[in-house]
């Protein structure tokens, strides 16, 4: 399972219900945390998740998404930890508490044997950055073809990549494939931009940002943020399966959230998801979000 823990989901400044964006990432051991709002470190406490933090990504250097950054940081070298977490920053972050950091740029850019993390342009201010974890694809063997001789040669193909059977030459890729990992994407703050649909196709998980609803799409233009109908627009031309929903202006706190996702289902046909802070969801094997 990959787990998702939504610690802030409010935009620009927290309200009663949200705080400021955080989203921490839990997979096979490793915990990445993607945007530190102000007060990050204390609900990463009341949800339990731990200080080994593995990596850490600020998708641009608005306050609402750093500033809380310098607190845990602070904390974090009061823990005893085996060690640090890598901190990848747009170029700019102000030197504060001598962080260590990596400067962001287009690509991959923190890589396992498990996963990659890579970073695309956002379009929002300069060095504005979304973020896609993409799991290392799965070797699966086609049962028609190998039941008679699996696991007799099972080592032999993991290991060289063909195995002898009855004296012919059996290549891997002749009775397995490749399958894809699950792909979740953040696009931290954009406004609508199509350039983000080729970086993100085909993700089990798009999380973005929805600022405003239709009504108010001259404030998303003027503050160059996203509508729930540009967010679902974009899940829709990317073909994702499920749309996350976040960075809810505190105008909305009322709103119930069926109302937010009947105008996202408006322009995209997959599940809507609107996060709040809290929120903890498992995606399972196929890819499928289930709400904990």
């Amino acid at each position: 399972m990959i787990d998702l823990f939504f610690l802030g989901t409010s935009a620009g400044a927290p309200s009663i219900k949200r705080g400021l964006p955080a989203i921490a990432l839990k997979y096979q051991g490793y915990f990445l945390l993607f945007d530190v709002g102000e007060c990050t470190q204390r609900s990463i406490m009341k949800q339990g998740l731990g200080f080994s933090i593995d990596a850490i990504f600020i998708s641009h250097l608005h306050l609402d998404h750093f500033l809380g950054l310098y607190g845990l940081w602070e904390t974090l070298k009061m823990q005893n930890l085996p060690q640090l977490p890598q901190v990848f920053v747009p170029k700019g972050l102000p030197l504060l508490n001598e962080i260590p950091y990596k400067q962001i740029r287009s690509g991959s850019i923190y890589k396992t044997d498990k996963f990659q993390v890579k970073a695309f342009r956002v379009k929002h201010i300069s060095s504005s950055y979304g973020f896609l974890f993409e799991e290392a694809p799965k070797r699966k063997f086609i049962l028609e073809k190998v039941k008679d001789f699996l696991p007799k040669h099972f080592i032999s193909l993991r290991k060289y990549g063909y195995a002898l059977v009855d004296g012919k030459e059996i290549s891997l890729e002749e009775v397995s494939y490749l399958k894809p990992g699950r792909k979740i994407a953040y696009t931290g703050d954009t406004m609508y931009y199509e350039a983000i649909v080729e970086h993100i196709r085909g993700a089990d998980v798009l999380i973005h940002e929805a600022t405003f609803r239709e009504e108010h799409q001259e404030d998303a233009i003027k503050k160059k943020h996203s509508t729930i109908k540009d967010a679902a627009l974009i899940a829709s031309k990317a073909n994702v399966k499920t749309l996350i929903l976040t960075h809810i202006s505190s105008r909305y706190d009322k709103v119930p959230d069926d109302e937010l996702i009947k105008e996202a289902k408006q322009y995209f046909n997959g599940t809507v998801v609107v996060a709040r802070d809290g929120l903890h969801l498992k995606i399972d094997k196929e890819g499928n979000v289930h709400e904990i």
